[in-house]
């Protein structure tokens, strides 16, 4: 896991994580904000998402007090110079997408969920992911000020289409044993007794053996 992490980071490649609900895939996200310290932006995906909840849109209200208050000004000014101007990215509220292309450090953005998505949303990620940039109608192409570091996490839903999956570096995950469990939770509570972590990880392992509709977090950290 650190192996990809690192390879990821200095290739400024996305790391795209697979693997059952509660293996640990957002929590390597944030983890590797927390050691790195850096700036955390998370696009969290559900079924309908659409551009504008990911990059932002324009504030059509703003647009609009803004041409108000320049028609009782009294300046004389052309229907063509207001509409560059409530064109520009002081009117654009961004999404998540758009706050990790502007990040003067370099952060981590967390596409959490992706298989929750159909193909073209899918599609409209694909510019940033090859070129770290994006084209926003009536905006313009904005690029990265710095390479985020993209972490897209799947819980296996559907199958991710190859544009998506040849711009990633692929990894799987699965939850840990149960030796393995109780040193991550000795890690997370190192002044409880380790019977207690044995036994955490004892009756989530139970847990997940159960027809859960979405089995326990294994706390893993790394």
């Amino acid at each position: 896991t650190a192996a990809a992490v690192f390879f990821a980071a200095r290739e400024n490649q996305s790391l795209l994580i697979e693997g059952p609900a509660g293996a640990g895939k957002t929590e390597l996200a944030l983890s590797v904000a927390k050691a790195g310290n850096m700036p955390f932006i998370r696009l969290q995906c559900y079924q309908g998402i659409g551009d504008k909840q990911a990059i932002g849109d324009f504030d059509r209200a703003l647009q609009d007090l803004f041409v108000d208050r320049e028609s009782r000004s009294g300046k004389l000014r052309s229907f063509d110079d207001l509409a560059v101007e409530t064109r520009s990215r002081k009117f654009f509220n961004a999404g998540p997408l758009l706050e990790a292309l502007e990040s003067e450090t370099r952060c981590v953005l967390l596409i959490d969920e992706i298989d929750k998505v159909d193909y073209a949303f899918e599609a409209f990620l694909l510019e940033m992911l090859s070129v770290w940039q994006h084209s926003i109608p009536r905006l313009g192409v904005v690029r990265a000020k710095t390479v985020p570091f993209v972490v897209i996490t799947s819980n296996a839903e559907r199958e991710l289409g190859f544009a998506l999956r040849r711009r990633c570096l692929y990894m799987m995950v699965e939850h840990p044993t149960a030796e393995r469990e109780a040193e991550i939770v000795a890690r997370k509570t190192p002044h409880s007794n380790p019977a207690m972590h044995r036994f955490i990880a004892g009756l989530a392992i139970a847990l997940r053996r159960e027809s859960l509709e979405k089995p326990p977090i294994d706390f893993r950290n790394e």
